[in-house]
């Protein structure tokens, strides 16, 4: 080992690294910065290898993310010795090469192959294919490696194209069921989450099986995307970059999830201003915008691989009156949008009603005409009664979030409702949420939809939804429930101030008292059920004074349900269902008896006095049982079963001669514990 060599290498790869995290700290482009740590990485790895490959007469080869030309701080450096052959002397790996390089402090990943060993790899191993497919040429015997690439992409890359693109599809089903299937994560992972680096290349990698395309630029010129579409796609992915860099360099390794904590300096770096919250707010609204974009063209790269050469369009198709058509899976257009405009919004409603009811995604260029339709489409379709009539007959779709989810992204709902533009893409912070306001608010009304698909809900609240004859009227409340959030501001403990408005500039001021309620008191039953005792009658006697009736809540019941259960994966818990269904109950007796439901209940004393003794088996047992219960407070005995009584009662007996009892349970299912103290 040339000791001289590597200290001069290794000074001069930290100066260089040191310059581009100078150039990052400066505001540089992320593409531009990682090309830069890229750059300096080879210069040390070719280097040594001139100094120190010894026999071997093969290639050096970037694979992967080193292969594509742009490393992050802390990225892999995975390299591939191309062998000629395994003949004897056909030349060895240099092992001292790869020392040399971790005492530069280099993540060297390595492999030693012939070409026919990589050619096996890539069609039997799914990582391995995508890595090889982006190889780049570093040293040694320049001819074998062309020789490589060329029979590389000939019988692995276009081999059984449509099976590779099944398969990286199911792979990214998988990711995405993992790291989150949206893109509006409070906390995402700029590699893996929807939207995020991976992404990208997974549609870079699948159109690759189709066509000899390597680049974005090159995508674009053959017509796979639309070429005024690529700039905004490569500032989207130099961006993620930039974010990732950021991380591996506050970190100090590689670490890919922009978390709460890491959020405000990161979001400094990139010259915002104002208070850790507000900075924060604004660098995930140039995230979330950056992922969206890439969201987009993996989806419409992956769909134009789909189709490769089918003759899609060649085929006869039915077109319903719009010049939509449907293969089954996108609702596509013929020629979007119309030419000239309707006088109301009708045709916004049969688009939604073929999204919900067929259960189809947009096609890229329906997205586009609706993107187009909402900058363009005349004011009258989105205020006065028309409006109003649209928006709810959306509402009273079946799984009407699919085509809210739509409207959202291509600016539609913003049109029909203004005051979206102040949540759209506002990150929440807090341990709990997952999703942005903008998304929380249209998963609540998801998960409303898709309550008997739950699993975690209560029989009288299935039985609730299904007997509600206004559900739409409840999801218009969710639409509008969340509006006064912001950055800084505690809006739970705000009156309601849009609503009002929203509903009367859609001519649905009829609706303006059940909505302004549900608004107003989105939280009421939440916070009555979690954090007071609503056996106490006070609290439950001041709850049901604030419901103000049964049909109030009934709905509340519902919205607090699609509320909690839309902040993310498994908040929702059979804990939390007991409770409010144990409220729910309650407040319905008290509606039903009135304060009949407090007074003493002899027959109920004397009933669990007798169940709890003959439970407890000792001579004088029903005596004992009737003195603790008559000391008990009504709410005891109305919520308490023989066996607890019989427990309580014990605990209570040893007490005096302790000093105190204690007792500390977990309820079935590990949601809850119970602590007594006697």
């Amino acid at each position: 080992m040339n000791v001289s060599l590597t200290h001069s290498l290794k000074t001069a790869l930290e100066e260089r690294f040191a310059h581009a995290r100078a150039r990052h700290e400066a505001g540089g482009d992320g593409m531009a910065v990682s090309q830069d740590l890229c750059a300096a990485v080879d210069e040390a790895v070719l280097a040594m290898f001139n100094t120190e490959h010894g026999s071997f007469d093969g290639a050096l080869v970037a694979l992967g993310g080193y292969g594509r030309g742009a490393l992050n701080p802390y990225s892999d450096v995975d390299l591939l010795f191309l062998l000629k052959d395994h003949r004897p002397g056909s030349g060895k790996p240099p092992d001292q090469l790869l020392a040399s390089l971790w005492d530069l402090g280099l993540k060297v990943g390595h492999s030693s192959r012939a070409i026919a060993d990589t050619i096996l790899l890539g069609k039997t191993d799914l990582t391995a294919r995508t890595a090889m497919m982006e190889s780049r040429f570093l040293g040694g015997d320049h001819e074998l490696y062309e020789a490589f690439r060329k029979k590389y992409f000939r019988e692995v890359v276009r081999s059984k194209p449509n099976v590779f693109i099944l398969s990286k599809l199911e792979e990214m089903r998988r990711r995405h069921a993992e790291y989150g299937r949206f893109v509006q994560l409070t906390e995402p992972n700029l590699k893996e989450s929807r939207g995020g680096l991976r992404d990208f290349q997974t549609a870079m990698w699948v159109i690759r099986s189709r066509e000899d395309v390597a680049t974005l630029e090159e995508v674009a010129a053959r017509g796979f995307i639309p070429r005024d579409g690529a700039p905004a796609v490569a500032a989207a992915y130099s961006y993620l970059m930039r974010i990732r860099n950021s991380l591996h360099w506050r970190r100090n390794q590689a670490f890919d999830t922009l978390a709460h904590e890491l959020q405000p300096d990161v979001a400094r770096l990139e010259r915002f201003e104002g208070s850790d919250n507000e900075v924060a707010a604004e660098l995930m609204r140039r995230y979330y915008q950056a992922a969206e974009e890439i969201d987009h063209f993996a989806q419409e790269l992956i769909a134009v691989a789909q189709e490769y050469k089918r003759g899609f369009f060649s085929r006869p198709l039915h077109k319903d009156n719009d010049g939509l058509f449907t293969d089954g899976r996108l609702l596509r257009a013929s020629a979007f949008p119309p030419l000239e405009y309707e006088q109301e919004p009708a045709l916004l409603f049969r688009i939604a009603r073929r999204l919900c009811l067929e259960d189809l995604d947009p096609a890229p260029n329906l997205r586009r005409g609706l993107e187009h339709m909402a900058r363009g489409a005349p004011a009258a379709w989105f205020r006065g009664a028309r409006a109003g009539r649209c928006l709810m007959s959306i509402l009273r779709l079946p799984h009407s979030s699919r085509a809210l989810y739509v409207f959202l992204e291509t600016g539609l709902l913003e049109r029909f409702i203004p005051e979206f533009k102040q949540v759209r893409h506002l990150a929440q912070f807090d341990m709990f949420h997952r999703y942005s306001v903008d998304y929380h608010i249209l998963k609540a009304i998801e998960s409303l939809e898709e309550i008997t698909a739950s699993g975690k809900v209560s029989e009288e609240l299935i039985r609730l939804w299904r007997a509600q004859e206004d559900l739409e009227v409840i999801k218009l409340a969710l639409l509008l429930h969340d509006l006064g959030k912001r950055a800084e501001d505690h809006h739970a403990v705000e009156e309601d101030s849009h609503s009002a408005a929203i509903l009367r500039r859609l001519g649905l001021e009829r609706h303006l008292d059940e909505v302004s309620f549900l608004v107003n008191h989105h939280l009421l039953m939440s916070v009555t059920a979690q954090r007071l005792n609503y056996a106490d009658p006070k609290t439950l006697r001041d709850f049901c004074d604030k419901v103000n009736g049964r049909v109030n809540l009934g709905r509340l019941y519902l919205v607090t349900y699609a509320d909690i259960s839309a902040v993310g994966p498994d908040i929702w818990t059979n804990w939390k269902d007991k409770l409010l269904a144990d409220l729910y109950r309650a407040a319905e007796q008290y509606y039903v008896e009135g304060e009949t439901m407090f007074a003493p209940d002899p027959e109920r004393l004397e009933r669990l006095a007798q169940e709890a003794a003959a439970l407890d088996g000792r001579p004088g047992a029903l005596e004992l049982m009737r003195v603790f219960l008559e000391r008990a407070p009504n709410r005891y005995l109305r919520a308490v079963n023989p066996d607890t009584v019989v427990f309580h009662q014990r605990l209570a007996e040893r007490a005096p001669e302790r000093g105190v009892a204690l007792r500390f349970r977990l309820k079935a299912g590990g949601d809850a514990a119970e602590f007594t103290v006697a």
